[in-house]
């Protein structure tokens, strides 16, 4: 007994730590292999161009969506916590067609980028700053214009996090460490060749994929007032973008999936510390899909997924003054699902998201819904082989757990028809 005590404290930390080390892993291998060749020239119709380096700075002032009673009222102001304001400094580096998947992109621009927000009237929340990479691309752009989508992931810190003792109304944030994700879409005017305004919308979600509860996370949405800087005075020149290829690649990938879901104790005979850092049960399985490619940047598929979640029926047993947790039968944890599957290609990684739906499970108390969401992230580290983290969730924003995965792709058939 005091060896499974041992695991289950040495697998608590092992995955707090590799949530972090993992997650910022995958958010540097996009980073490096995005924007390799930073200081490569290329001739581009017969001129040589360099990816140029730009520096942007915003702020934003909005609104904290009321989606638990802690942001609506159960905190230590006893009133709801609806606004918030962040700055931002990023470093960007603009691409310019050295490889396809910049043109098929419309020449998009990547970088890195620091945040620090304070949340109005929220003590007991803490005033987060967060690491992150991000990627902007243009939906439009004219001679001094465009109008451009932004997605940035990293990693958000320095909450004041839940605490049974000390901070227990704080139901948002169960966890010092969370992901920080935010989608936005801006008009930018060029003023002159160095200096742009831009003026847009985003909107933004902090959670830590409910590795640690309570985990009902936050979400806000702001405007955003952008200046963005150039230092130097290009003569940037841009390639005509060729005709997108009539693709037709199908492939299978196979993968392995791990993670653990974090489950609270609910009784009273045991101590505060101890109830709610509760326990863990792990996740598995096997995942197969068929996916055919759709142009340069997008794939479409359908897959099925088998596989045994520990937590099924979860019980939880006293040792003395420890927790202890009875995993499911693999009978009773057995589950079989099905999921179409979307994943937008850029160059080596790939966004991918899977709504889910079961096919079989036990019925069992506590039970999710028989619909399910899957949004993560994958980087082939070789050609035919990847790894990845996904966020699985249902009812479309309460985290059920993270997964990590590895896989391997198989090309059936690919059939290029090329028009110049």
């Amino acid at each position: 007994m005091k060896f499974k005590i041992i695991f289950r404290t040495f697998q608590f930390k092992l995955n707090s730590i590799m949530f972090i080390k993992k997650f910022l892993l995958v958010l540097v291998l996009c980073a490096l292999i995005t924007t390799s060749g930073l200081a490569e020239t290329e001739k581009t119709d017969s001129l040589k161009v360099k990816r140029e380096l730009l520096f942007r700075a915003f702020y934003q002032n909005g609104k904290v969506f009321k989606t638990n009673d802690f942001l609506r009222y159960n905190n230590l102001t006893a009133d709801d916590i609806d606004r918030f304001h962040s700055i931002s400094i990023q470093a960007l580096w603009q691409t310019n067609g050295i490889h396809q998947w910049e043109k098929d992109f419309g020449y998009p621009r990547l970088g890195v980028g620091i945040w620090a927000a304070q949340f109005f009237d929220a003590p007991n929340l803490g005033t987060p700053f967060a690491f992150y990479g991000l990627f902007n691309a243009p939906f439009i752009q004219g001679k001094n214009w465009s109008w451009r989508y932004e997605l940035e992931m990293g990693l958000a810190t320095n909450w004041n996090d839940f605490n049974p003792i000390s901070n227990k109304q704080n139901l948002a944030i169960g966890a010092d460490q969370t992901v920080y994700l935010d989608l936005g879409f801006y008009f930018e005017y060029k003023l002159s060749t160095k200096l742009s305004i831009e003026i847009g919308l985003s909107t933004s979600h902090f959670s830590n994929g409910a590795l640690k509860l309570p985990n009902k996370g936050i979400n806000t949405m702001a405007p955003k007032f952008i200046i963005q800087y150039r230092p130097s005075e290009t003569n940037y020149v841009k390639t005509l973008l060729r005709s997108i290829q009539e693709n037709e690649k199908y492939e299978i990938q196979f993968s392995l999936y791990g993670g653990s879901k974090n489950v609270l104790y609910t009784g009273n005979d045991i101590d505060s510390i101890s109830k709610y850092k509760g326990v863990y049960f792990p996740q598995t399985g096997i995942m197969t899909s068929v996916h055919r490619q759709i142009g340069q940047k997008s794939k479409l598929g359908v897959g099925i997924s088998v596989g045994y979640n520990a937590s099924a029926d979860a019980r939880i047993l006293i040792d003395g003054t420890k927790l202890d947790e009875e995993n499911a039968t693999f009978k009773k944890g057995f589950e079989v699902n099905i999921f179409p599957s979307y994943e937008l290609v850029i160059d080596r990684v790939s966004v991918v998201i899977q709504p889910g739906f079961y096919l079989y499970r036990q019925n069992y108390q506590g039970r999710r819904p028989t619909v399910y969401q899957r949004v993560g992230i994958k980087y082939h580290f070789l050609s035919d082989v990847f790894a990845g983290i996904s966020l699985r969730a249902y009812d479309y924003h309460i985290s059920d757990f993270i997964e990590w995965n590895i896989g391997y792709r198989l090309p059936l058939r690919n059939t290029d028809k090329t028009s110049n």
